[in-house]
């Protein structure tokens, strides 16, 4: 699993164990339950950086781990290193869709517009 993680450029500080979980198999054969070994469930938490150049990194991991012999994958989401990059952009375009917005309002019902009063 690391080698497949490895080769698509996933390092040791971009893998996370979030949860281990540990339950006993039991052999019923002699008619009563014996413990013969235990089932380990490791749930991790791995980031994928560079997508937005290399879109087919993703599913490289997924069949990768898949091959690897992980039988499970879930809770795939995405998200960006730097979270506030384009939010000051974003402030930006909808303060002047609002303000457009206004201004048409204003002109529709023959007023002027005024000063801001609030921002929500």
């Amino acid at each position: 699993m690391n080698n497949v993680l490895q080769v698509n450029g996933v390092g040791k500080n971009d893998i996370a164990a979030s949860s281990i979980s540990v339950y006993p198999k039991y052999d019923y054969s002699s008619g009563t339950g014996v413990i013969v070994g235990y089932t380990v469930y490791v749930s991790m938490t791995i980031s994928i950086k560079g997508i937005d150049s290399n879109s087919q990194k993703i599913a490289k991991v997924i069949d990768g781990l898949s091959s690897a012999g992980v039988s499970s994958l879930s809770g795939i989401s995405y998200d960006t290193v730097n979270p506030n990059a384009g939010k000051g952009g974003a402030r930006k375009n909808a303060w002047n869709d609002a303000v457009a917005k206004a201004k048409q309002y204003a002109q529709l019902s023959g007023r002027k517009l005024g000063k801001v009063l609030s921002v929500e």
